[in-house]
C-alpha cells in the first residue's frame, strides 16, 4: 500500500502501512485498509479474503458500507469468526475513499474497559498523525524536487542542450549558456518571430504552433555557415521553453542527399527526379498551357557498348563533354537541360521555340557534336537520336508528368529503332503506333496462355557433302488476327514488355521435343535464346530440366547467341555458356562481326560455332570487304578450332564463293526458308537420303 500526494507539478509516493502499523494498538485483533465498495487493499494478518464482505461474512457489512459512503467514522459491533468484535473505521484521506478499520475482540476490550475511549482517541490520533505526516512528507519531497530541478536548470544552462524561455506572446525572456555560445548575437533575437523559419509549410503562426507544442526549424544566420536548429516547446505555467538541437550537420548531410537525389553525379545537371518535379510544379500552374512549351529528349546511341569499350572514367567525360557541348548551343534561348538517365538529356525549350524550329536546333547540334569532338575527351564518332513533345498538344487534355515524360521516351525510342530518322515528333500517328503495340502486346499476353507459338525449322546444309547437318528453331506467331505482323516485330516488342521469358519457355520445349524426335537422323537443333532471358536467375537449371525430361544426347541442342548480347555482361555470360556447354549443349555466335566487339575477346567464350552476318553474304561476290570479312572469320574459326555457317544464302553464286574461302556449312532461302516440322522432315529424308 502505497500513499500518494501532489503538490503544483510534483507528485510524491510514500509506503503507507509503514506508519500505519506504527500506531496500530497492540491489542486490535487485525488492522484493514479498504475503499469504499470494500475492497481490502492491506491487512495485518494473512487472510485470502479480498472483500470485506468475505472477511466478516456478517449482514453487518452493508451497514458499513453505507456509513463509508457517507464519507462517516463510527464504531459497531458484529459477530465474526464465531465471536463478537468491535470495529472501529475512519476515513484516511479527504481526497481518496480509502478507510481505516480496527478490530477489537469483546473479550480485550472488557478489559480494557476503562481505557476505550483512549483507545477511540487513539484511533483519531492515529488519523491526525496521518495527515501530519502526509503534510510533512509533501513540504519534504516538494522542497527536494524543487532543489533538484534547481540544479537540473543549472545543469541545462552549464551543457550543450540549447534553451530558450518565452512567453505565451512569443517574447525571448532569456537563453541558456550553450545558446550564447553558439550564437554570439544572440541579443537581436527579441521574439520568436525574429528566426528565421527553416520550413514555411505550415500554415498557422509561429506563436500558435508554439501553444500545440509542434516542433520546428529555424536558420539563425551567424555571419560564415548558417546554423540550423530545431526547437521543441514545453510548457512550464504560463510560459514556455524552447528546447533546441544543434541540426546544422545533419542538416548539411540532408541538403547534399536532396543534391544527390536531383542531381546527375558525373554531369552536375539536373536529373530525372528534378526533372519530374519541375514538371509537376509547371502542371499546378494556372500559366502552364499559355507558354510555349517544347521538350527535346536527346540519346547517346548505344552508350552501353561505348561504356564497355572505354572504360567508365572515360566514358564519364564522354558524358561531360557532350553537356557542354549542348549548353554551348543554348546561349542564346531560355532553356532548361536536364540528363535524366546515364545517357539521356532532356531540354525544356519554354516560350521561344516552335517543334520546327527545335527540330533545326537539334540538327545543329548534330554538327557541333562533329566539329567539337575534342570536348568529348575520346575519339568517338556519337551517333544521336532525339524524340520531341510538344506540350500545345494536350490543350485541353488532363495529363501528368509521367505522362509527357512516357511520351517523350516514346518518340526517342522510335527515333532509336529507325534506320531512317533521328529526330521523331510525338504525335497523332506515333499515338496510333503506340497504341497499335500495345494492342500486340496484349495478343502477346493472350497467346502465350493458350499457347499460340509455332516452330519452324530452317535447314543447315553441308555443301560439301550435301546433307543436312542442323537446322535453327524459329518461333512464329500462330495467332490469325495478327498474320501481319512479322516475327522480328513481336519479338522485339516481347524483350521490351518481359514477356520474351515467357515466349522463350515455350520455343525451348518445343524444340527439345522435335530434337527428340530427330534424334536418330544424328542431327542438331540451335534455338534462338534472347539475352533477356539468358540473364535470368536459373536459366541453366531450366535448360537442364528440359533436356534431362526429354532425354536429350549431347550435341543434339545448340543456343545461338548474339554478339551484341555478350557485350554488355560478358563475364555472366561467359559463366553460363561454359555451364551449358559442360551439359552437352554448343554454342553458336550469331551475326558476329556486327557489333561492337573485338576478336580478342572470343577467347573467354566457349564457342563451337560462328556464323557469318547475312549482310557480309548478300555482297560476297560484288563487294571485296565484304569478301575479305568472310575469309578473316574462317580463317579465324580454323585457328580457334570452331566452325562456321554462313547464313542468308541465296544464289549459287554466292555458294561457290563460300566455297572458294572454306566455308562448308550455309543457312538461307538457297536450301529452304523456316518450314514446319513435318516439311522439315521430309527436307531432311530429301537431302540425307532416308
Amino acid at each position: 500500500l502505497y500513499g500518494v500526494f501532489r503538490s503544483s507539478n510534483m507528485i510524491g509516493v510514500f509506503d503507507g502501512l509503514s506508519y500505519i502499523d506504527l500506531y496500530t494498538p497492540n491489542h486490535a485483533y487485525n488492522t484493514l485498509v479498504i475503499r469504499s465498495n470494500g475492497l481490502i487493499l492491506a491487512s495485518n494478518i494473512s487472510t485470502n479474503a479480498k472483500l470485506l464482505s468475505e472477511y466478516m461474512r456478517t449482514s453487518t457489512t452493508h451497514l458499513v458500507g453505507n456509513e463509508f459512503l457517507n464519507h462517516k467514522m463510527d464504531v459497531v459491533w458484529t459477530q465474526m469468526h464465531q465471536e463478537t468484535y468491535a470495529m472501529a473505521y475512519a476515513p484516511l484521506t479527504d481526497t481518496v475513499p480509502l478507510y481505516y478499520l480496527t478490530f477489537f475482540e469483546k473479550s480485550t476490550l472488557v478489559q480494557n474497559f476503562g481505557n476505550i475511549h483512549l483507545y477511540f482517541i487513539a484511533a483519531l490520533f492515529v488519523v491526525g498523525v496521518v495527515f501530519i505526516i502526509s503534510n510533512f512528507a509533501i513540504f519534504y519531497i516538494t522542497h527536494t524536487k524543487f532543489s533538484e530541478i534547481e540544479n537540473s536548470r543549472l545543469k541545462v544552462y552549464y551543457n550543450k542542450r540549447i534553451m530558450l524561455r518565452i512567453t505565451k506572446t512569443g517574447r525571448i525572456k532569456g537563453f541558456n549558456l550553450s545558446f550564447k555560445t553558439l550564437v554570439p548575437e544572440y541579443k537581436k533575437y527579441k521574439h520568436v518571430n525574429d528566426f528565421i523559419l527553416d520550413d514555411t509549410s505550415f500554415e498557422t503562426t509561429l506563436v500558435e504552433r508554439i501553444k500545440k507544442l509542434y516542433a520546428f526549424n529555424i536558420r539563425l544566420e551567424t555571419g560564415e555557415d548558417d546554423l540550423y536548429i530545431r526547437l521543441t516547446p514545453v510548457k512550464m505555467g504560463l510560459s514556455y521553453v524552447l528546447i533546441g538541437e544543434n541540426m546544422t550537420e545533419e542538416d548539411t548531410n540532408l541538403r547534399a542527399y536532396e543534391s544527390l537525389a536531383l542531381v546527375s553525379r558525373v554531369t552536375n545537371l539536373p536529373n530525372y527526379n528534378y526533372f519530374m518535379q519541375f514538371l509537376n510544379e509547371q502542371i499546378k500552374s494556372e500559366a502552364f498551357l499559355n507558354d510555349k512549351f517544347t521538350i527535346i529528349g536527346i540519346n547517346l546511341l548505344d552508350f552501353k557498348n561505348i561504356n564497355k569499350l572505354i572504360g567508365e572514367t572515360l566514358a564519364n567525360e564522354v558524358l561531360k563533354g557532350f553537356s557542354k557541348i549542348i549548353l554551348k548551343s543554348l546561349t542564346d534561348v531560355q532553356h532548361i537541360l536536364f540528363n535524366t538517365y546515364i545517357d539521356n538529356f532532356f531540354v525544356v525549350f519554354k516560350n521561344s521555340k516552335n517543334v520546327e524550329e527545335v527540330e533545326t536546333w537539334f540538327e545543329e547540334l548534330l554538327s557541333n557534336v562533329e566539329a567539337q569532338s575534342e570536348l568529348l575527351g575520346s575519339n568517338l564518332h556519337l551517333e544521336l537520336r532525339a524524340g520531341i513533345y510538344d506540350v500545345k498538344l494536350i490543350m485541353g487534355e488532363q495529363i501528368t508528368a509521367k505522362q509527357i515524360y512516357n511520351r517523350i521516351m516514346t518518340a526517342l525510342r522510335y527515333a532509336n529503332t529507325s534506320s531512317t530518322l533521328k529526330c521523331v515528333r510525338y504525335d497523332v500517328t506515333l499515338r496510333n503506333l503506340v497504341s497499335h503495340q500495345k494492342k500486340i502486346e496484349r495478343g502477346l499476353i493472350e497467346s502465350i496462355e493458350k499457347n499460340e507459338f509455332e516452330i519452324f525449322l530452317q535447314p543447315q546444309l553441308d555443301i560439301k557433302r550435301n546433307k543436312i547437318v542442323s537446322f535453327e528453331s524459329l518461333i512464329r506467331w500462330s495467332n490469325p488476327n495478327f498474320a501481319n505482323i512479322k516475327p522480328s516485330e513481336f519479338i522485339k516488342l516481347a524483350e521490351e514488355s518481359n514477356l520474351i521469358v515467357k515466349i522463350g519457355m515455350i520455343a525451348m520445349e518445343e524444340t527439345m521435343k522435335m530434337a527428340k524426335a530427330l534424334e536418330a537422323y544424328d542431327i542438331t537443333i540451335a534455338m534462338n535464346v534472347s539475352p533477356i532471358q539468358m540473364i535470368q536467375k536459373g536459366f541453366v537449371s531450366i535448360v537442364e530440366e528440359f533436356i534431362n525430361k526429354y532425354k536429350i544426347k549431347p550435341g543434339t541442342i545448340a543456343i545461338e547467341i548474339t554478339e551484341t548480347s555478350m557485350i554488355n555482361s560478358l563475364q555472366i555470360m561467359s559463366e553460363k555458356l561454359k555451364s551449358l556447354q559442360r551439359s552437352g549443349i554448343d554454342i553458336h555466335l550469331d551475326d558476329f562481326g556486327m557489333g561492337y566487339s573485338s576478336l580478342l575477346y572470343l577467347k573467354d567464350l566457349p564457342i563451337n560455332m560462328i556464323k557469318i552476318d547475312k549482310s557480309f553474304i548478300d555482297h560476297i561476290t560484288t563487294d571485296k570487304y565484304s569478301k575479305a570479312i568472310a575469309n578473316m572469320v574462317v580463317t579465324l574459326s580454323k585457328h580457334i578450332g570452331v566452325g562456321v555457317i554462313a547464313e542468308g544464302v541465296e544464289t549459287k553464286a554466292q555458294v561457290d564463293q563460300l566455297r572458294k574461302i572454306g566455308v562448308n556449312i550455309i543457312q538461307g532461302y538457297y536450301i529452304s526458308k523456316a518450314v514446319p516440322y513435318q516439311d522439315a522432315l521430309a527436307l531432311l529424308k530429301k537431302y540425307n537420303n532416308e
